[in-house]
């Protein structure tokens, strides 16, 4: 199917050929060549002086809510700070301890192996056991003769 075209009707003009303009035209202040920098006073009276107030007490409002929302991401910046210092430090405590359990199982290791090699004894080792044996002898063979001699 084919649409005809109908050459009435030019690009970008409007499709209803109304050309009575915009029905609620902006009111334009008229501004003489001799006078451009003073604005008439008729423009600024369209604003009431409520509707100032009513922005000016917005403002404020909205920068004291400002002021009030930075200081509380300040606050909360510090605590976060502090907190991550707080995570490091006991970290660095873990990593510490955890290092100086691993020094203490070793040395019980350590301990431990000495004391399993400690059972061969050595000559010199056995020699002394024998002194030690003779001398304990020696003393119970004295204090045995001084009883009977008190006995007697």
């Amino acid at each position: 199917m084919l649409l005809a075209f109908s050459g009435h009707r030019r690009a970008l003009a409007p499709k209803n050929g109304s050309s009575s303009g915009n029905m609620n035209p902006k009111p334009r202040a008229v501004i003489s060549s001799s006078n451009k920098e003073n604005v008439p006073p008729s423009y600024f009276t369209q604003v009431s002086k409520e509707t100032v107030d009513q922005s000016l007490k917005k403002l404020e409002k909205l920068r004291c809510e400002e002021a009030r929302n930075d200081k509380a991401l300040r606050d909360k910046s510090l605590l976060l700070d502090l907190a991550i210092k707080e995570i490091l430090n006991r970290g660095e405590v873990q990593k510490h301890l955890e290092l100086e359990l691993d020094r203490l199982y070793r040395l019980n290791q350590i301990n431990l192996a000495c004391m399993m090699t400690s059972r061969l004894r050595s000559l010199r080792d056995k020699e002394q056991e024998k002194k030690m044996k003779m001398n304990k002898a020696y003393i119970y063979i004295q204090g045995r003769e001084s009883l009977n001699l008190q006995a007697a």
